[in-house]
């Protein structure tokens, strides 16, 4: 029961970085994410804003879980059994 117990707040502290780390991304200065962004908003009707802002948020976390944390997990991988 300990170890479960342990496990589950280890889960829930990662959890907690990957969305913090999410949240801290600058997708404002990176220009792959906003070329695609201009793709995407350029298909959204413009006037609704709640759409819009789906859009944006889909799009954010689409390019950061197939981008951004494949490589930070990539790096993390390495730094952990390469340069131990």
């Amino acid at each position: 029961m300990l170890k479960e117990s342990i496990e589950f707040e280890d889960y829930i502290e990662k959890t907690f970085q990957n969305f913090q780390e999410f949240t801290d991304y600058d997708f404002e200065n990176d220009q792959n994410f906003q070329k695609g962004l201009t793709q995407i908003l350029s298909q959204t009707q413009k006037g609704k804003e709640q759409e819009q802002e789906e859009q944006i948020l889909k799009a954010k976390t689409f390019y950061y879980s197939k981008f951004v944390f494949f490589f930070f997990s990539l790096f993390r991988f390495h730094l952990f059994f390469f340069l131990d």
